[in-house]
Formats: C-alpha cells, structure tokens, sequence
C-alpha cells in the first residue's frame, strides 16, 4: 500500500516552472504506482498534456469553492502537497500531514516585508515538511519562519532536450533576429525577473554593439510590462526590444536560447531556474545577478558569469568578442547539469519525504 497523495496548485495558468515541477513529480510518482490527485481552480491545455496519469480536479477560479473542495476530499488522502502560496494556507485547520513546495514566500516577503504572523503559525503548527528547490531560498524560508528543517531539493533540467542542436531558422526569421546581436532573458515577465535592469543593460550595450536586441521571451500579461516599455520608450530602445508573450511550444524556446548570443538574468530574489539552466544546456552563455537564487550553482560549478547588473554590459562585450567564452566549457557545463539535476533525483527525494512522515504513524507496506 503506498500514501495517497493530494497537490495543490491555486491556479495552472501558464507552463512556467512550477508548474513544469509539479507535472514531473506526478509523473514520477504514477509511475511508481502512487495514487495522485492534483487540485487547481483550472488547469491550461499544456499542462494536462504533460501528465501521464494523475487526476486533475479543476474547481473554478472562485477561491472559496477551491478551498472548500480541498476540505472536503482531504480525509481520503493521506499526504497533502500545496505548492504555490496561498495553497499552504488553505490547508487550515488540516486533519492530513503536509507536505510544503515552497516555490517563492508570499508577495509581501517578496516585497521585502516580513511575513504575516497568522501565517507564519499556521505554517509551523499544520506543516510538517517543507521542500524549497535553491540554497538561498532555504536560507531565507528558514529565517522568516524561525524553522531549521527546511529540506533542499533541486529540480530537474530536461538536458537531453535542450542540449539537442537544432536548426533556429523559422523562429529567427519569425521574430526578425536575421543580423541582430540577440540578448535573451525568459521567464514571467514580472518585477522579481527585474526585465526593467535588462532595459538598461541593453540600452548601455547598444552603444558598442549597435545591432543589439532584447528579447523578453514569456507571459507578458503582468502590469509590470507597462513598466519595462516606459523604461524602453525613455531609453530610446523600445523598437530594439521584442515581447514574444506567452510561447506555447518547447520548441520555440529552444530556437531562442540557440538563436541567443548570452542569456541574462538580472533576476531579484526570486525564480528563473528552469530558463538560466535550460540556457546553459543549449550552449548559451549566462550572466546572472549575485541575487538569483542558485547564484551558487553557477559560480561553484564554473555554469557561467555571476555579477552586479552594473557590470552587465562589460561581460557581454567580452562574450561578443569571444573573450569570455574561454573561461568556460559549454559542453562540460552542461554535462554538470545532465548529470546532477534530474527529475529523478528531485523524484527519488520527495518518495523519501512522503514515505518518511507517511511511516511516522506506523502505516506498513
């Protein structure tokens, strides 16, 4: 007999990371014959094509129903899995052992807040585990929640995918990149992914390399986007910065980092895993900020550049000139990444977490 396993995901509306994480582990579980259930108030096409066999309960995007819905199934299962906030919240009072993704803190940690003291006790007296994928985010989950059991578990990176050479040409010609220096940041085009500084960085780079584009490549639905165009616009830059907007098909994404001559991310304290990573496995060269969250990765396994965004620039002239790129191996960089962030490993770890606190009330196989 193995636990029966609830996710809970407030809402599936892109095929971002989190989303990406959560459709792996299910997966990964199915195979191994876990029962899976995954809630959401809905879930996009994309997502659902990902999955091989859990079942998807889409209950509308009214929150109260979502929330209601969740009490009401959660005695038949015997391990709860929220992962983006609120979903951790929502568990309350819960009568299941839980399992936390915590993915990001809630926006006003984000914002530089501390975090609301209801929630903080409702996560430390309802949670018994909480997973986060990057070194710094267990670092900071562990301060704001005053908790020292934070379990750190790196997600995977589709290598073979990525690191598949292909021919980019439809896609170059698609978004007009013929003779264009091509400088790429994807992800949610949001204030954590700090798309304004790579305004900047651009503005500074066309200066020396005046054929420079930037190319923001992810959902653009965010207010913020208004904020990266005005900065464009007062820049002089708006014509040389390109929104691909929400990009449906892996395969266009892999043409981008192919197309791309460095990938940039001037990221704040919060994602841009999946794309930095998916870079490197292409070939691309990377520079990211000291702030991203697997800054550590990077520098400690020679993956890239780490710097200030205000040293951006200098970097990516370097690159032009092929200066840069004899510091490191693409390939064997993205050999690391083959070898040690797999879906199987993040897969493995969390059977052992479930497994860990299912046997803690004596259940046997």
């Amino acid at each position: 007999m193995k636990p029966r396993i609830l996710i809970v995901q407030p809402d599936i509306y892109l095929w971002g990371g989190a989303e990406r994480q959560i459709a792996h582990l299910a997966n990964y579980l199915t195979d191994r014959n876990y029962p899976v259930t995954i809630l959401t108030g809905r879930a996009i096409s994309e997502f659902k094509k990902g999955l091989k066999e859990a079942r998807i309960i889409e209950t509308g995007l009214d929150t109260n129903k979502l929330i209601f819905t969740l009490h009401n199934i959660m005695p038949y299962f015997d391990i709860i899995n929220p992962h983006n906030h609120p979903a951790e919240i929502m568990i309350y009072p819960r009568k299941t052992k839980v399992v936390w993704q915590l993915n990001e803190p809630p926006l006003e940690v984000l914002q530089g807040k501390t975090i609301d003291s209801l929630q903080k006790q409702v996560i430390n007296d309802y949670i018994e585990k909480i997973v986060v994928i990057t070194d710094y985010e267990k670092k900071r989950s562990g301060e704001m929640l005053g908790r020292n059991d934070i379990i750190l578990n790196y997600p995977g990176v589709r290598f073979d995918y990525f690191s598949k050479k292909v021919d980019p040409t439809e896609t170059r010609k698609k978004y007009k990149l013929e003779d264009k220096f091509v400088i790429l940041e994807a992800g949610y085009i949001t204030f954590t992914k700090n798309q304004v500084k790579a305004v900047e960085i651009l503005a500074k780079v066309k200066k020396q390399i005046p054929n420079a584009v930037l190319v923001l490549a992810g959902y653009d639905k965010d207010p913020y986007k208004q904020q990266v165009q005005s900065k464009a616009l007062d820049l002089g830059v708006l014509d040389d910065v390109i929104f691909t907007g929400f990009i449906e098909k892996d395969e266009e994404i892999r043409d981008l980092y192919n197309i791309a001559d460095v990938y940039i991310g001037p990221f704040l304290d919060q994602g841009g895993w999946a794309t930095t990573f998916e870079a490197v496995c292409a070939g691309c060269p990377i520079i990211v900020s000291p702030s991203f969250v697997a800054a550590n990765l990077v520098s400690e396994n020679n993956l890239g550049v780490v710097t200030d965004t205000d040293n951006f620039e200098g970097h990516i002239y370097n690159i032009k000139d092929k200066e840069e790129l004899s510091k490191f191996d693409t390939k064997e960089t993205a050999k690391w990444i083959g070898e040690n962030l797999t879906w199987d490993n993040f897969g493995e770890r969390y059977v052992k977490i479930f497994e860990e606190i299912w046997h803690e009330d004596n259940y046997t196989e």
